[in-house]
């Protein structure tokens, strides 16, 4: 493998790039849920917009990104902590139920993966 390939493989799995793809995977992910007819609430189709925008402005660095970012992971980390909540209060052994749990919990360490690395990066944004 050359260095040119290792260094564009390298950029692809930087942090900025895996946190947009998993922003944008959440972002239409909860575009999704508001389509079905078990779960209506309007406040997930907001995240989810909220999700892909914060998704492109971390790909490109920009400084509004970081405000909005940090808007979006304490969102999340709310909307999170209600919902595992309350499924741990009407927990069943479904496995949709324990996808669902595990989903927020993988929701949930995005949020203080952004905030940690928005906090430690700050300064890269432009």
């Amino acid at each position: 493998m050359t260095a040119a390939k290792k260094n564009k493989t390298a950029e692809i799995f930087a942090a900025p790039h895996v946190l947009s793809v998993l922003y944008f995977i959440v972002g239409v992910a909860l575009l999704a849920l508001i389509t079905q007819p078990k779960y209506m609430p309007i406040h997930l189709g907001l995240l989810g917009i909220i999700n892909i925008i914060v998704s492109y402005g971390i790909t490109r660095m920009k400084r509004w990104s970081l405000y909005i970012s940090v808007y979006a992971s304490f969102l999340g980390l709310v909307f999170g902590g209600f919902s595992l909540a309350a499924m741990v209060i009407s927990f069943s052994s479904d496995m949709v139920d324990i996808l669902i749990l595990l989903g927020i919990i993988a929701y949930i360490a995005l949020s203080v993966a952004t905030l940690i690395y928005l906090a430690l990066k700050r300064d890269r944004f432009r």
